[in-house]
């Protein structure tokens, strides 16, 4: 994986970079300039991970950041979820002005994917769960969509298979799910979770890709 510098950016109502390093803001005369090439670095660091934040789901009014790690926060609401490049997220309050850490314990939510793979009936496994400390005044849920494609370079994901989990006050919500393994060799398939916790609709977290056989008998 390249190396990263750290990063600032924001939702779908406009993406703007950071760089650590940087102290001085851009000339006004090169504003314009300066924050589309800001946008395309931007971009090209979120596509260059294998676990991401879909950018276009992140409101105009939250932050993403992402360190050298890959891990990737979104502030949003006075709450944060980090996303963790081994397809893992955590929500919980979002530090307080003064440097105090997060608090993830007292209703914190944990997630993590499923891993996708054929079973003895040539059927994709598949999805996320999510787990909450504490549920007894918010509920949770996560939304999960399989994609699948071929295995030629740079094709689209285009066969999309959604299901909406309910909310609920118990600790835990499974979202899993058994779909038919498209009629071809191999696929690549990924997933795509939308948490719902601590009374938030967080952005959209796609999984690494992942290339199955659906030839296995």
């Amino acid at each position: 994986m390249m190396s990263r510098s750290r990063a600032k950016l924001w939702g779908a109502g406009g993406i703007a970079l950071m760089l650590a390093s940087v102290a001085l803001a851009a000339p006004a005369s090169a504003e314009g300039t300066s924050e589309e090439t800001e946008k395309i670095t931007v971009q090209s660091q979120i596509e260059d991970l294998e676990v991401q934040v879909d950018m276009a789901s992140v409101p105009s009014d939250a932050t993403v950041t992402s360190d050298d790690a890959g891990t990737l926060t979104v502030t949003q609401d006075g709450k944060q979820m980090t996303v963790e490049q081994d397809g893992s997220w955590k929500i919980g309050d979002a530090p307080k002005p003064g440097g105090v850490e997060a608090r993830w314990e007292a209703g914190a939510c944990y997630g993590t994917f499923v891993n996708v793979y054929v079973n003895a009936e040539i059927d994709l496994q598949w999805g996320a769960q999510q787990t909450c400390v504490s549920t007894s005044k918010r509920p949770h849920a996560v939304d999960v969509t399989l994609r699948q494609g071929s295995t030629r370079p740079f094709s689209k994901q285009t066969n999309k298979i959604s299901h909406r989990a309910k909310r609920t006050y118990s600790q835990v919500s499974n979202n899993y799910n058994y779909s038919h393994c498209l009629n071809r060799t191999k696929l690549r398939a990924s997933v795509v979770a939308k948490p719902y916790a601590a009374g938030v609709y967080w952005p959209q977290v796609t999984s690494e890709d992942t290339t199955v056989k659906c030839n296995v008998r």
